[in-house]
Order: C-alpha cells, then structure tokens, then sequence
C-alpha cells in the first residue's frame, strides 16, 4: 500500500556511525508525493572507519526539496552511500536545496553515485554534486558520477 504523503518540515531522518562500523541505510515508503522543506534533511554519514550507508526512495510521484538536503558522507575512512530517487512525475530542489555525496576535508573513500530516475528534473537555486577532499583525490579516491534516467 502507498502512503498519499511524506512530508517532513524543519525534520531529520538520519543514519550516523561516530566509531568504527558501517552507517545504516535509509529507504522510504512508496509515496505520490515527497516533501522535504524548511531545513529539512535526510541523510546517511560516518565519522571514523566505516562505510555510510544508502538512501532510497524507491517509487514517489513527485519529490520536492525546499532549503532541503539528501546526503552521504563520509569525514573518516570509508564511501559514502548511493543515493537513488525514483520521481515518476518530477524531482524539484528549490530555495538552496541539496543531493550530495561527500568525502569530507579528513575523509577518506569515494564518493558514490547519485542517481535519478525521472521523466522532469527541476532545480531552482540549488546543486546536486559529488565531491572528494583534496587530500583523499591524491590518494586516488574518486567523486562518484550522478546518473539522470528520463522515465
């Protein structure tokens, strides 16, 4: 069954490893409609030696982010998660809005894929990005590729 809405303001839902091990993931319902605003944030990260885990948004209609955040990261040895959105509508991100993974400035891994599966993609003001630190580049660690699937 599938929930008419999910909608969070000024919330988190978050997986968080500070010591050793890997970070939980994060699936959501099926839902028509995906709302995240007002600070809103969902995300996977580790602060010390583990993977973060992923997030999933396995069937939405539309998944909309204002001043909002989707992210992995990863600031100790480990990759991020993968990040993989099915708006079967559209996929909007206004007002500073963010889809991210990240190896943070003392971190170490790869940052993994983003991925979006929807016919509309909308961005207003705001960035969907993968990025490395410096440090962890020279070592041959990659930002990981964003993948846009037009359904």
């Amino acid at each position: 069954m599938t929930n008419q809405q999910l909608q969070l303001e000024n919330s988190k839902i978050t997986a968080f490893s500070s010591g050793v091990g890997d970070a939980g993931s994060i699936s959501l319902p099926e839902t028509e409609n995906l709302t995240l605003m007002n600070g809103s944030e969902i995300s996977v990260s580790t602060g010390e030696k583990g993977n973060a885990g992923s997030i999933t948004v396995p069937l939405g209609q539309n998944i909309s982010l204002d001043n909002s955040k989707i992210t992995a990261s990863t600031s100790g040895q480990g990759n991020t998660g993968i990040i993989n959105l099915r708006g079967t509508r559209k996929i909007q991100l206004v007002n500073n809005s963010e889809i991210s993974n990240a190896v943070d400035e003392k971190g170490v891994g790869n940052a993994r894929e983003i991925t979006l599966h929807t016919p509309e993609l909308s961005l207003e003001n705001s960035n969907i990005t993968s990025s490395t630190s410096e440090w962890a580049t020279r070592k041959y660690h990659r930002a990981g590729r964003h993948q846009y699937h037009p359904r």
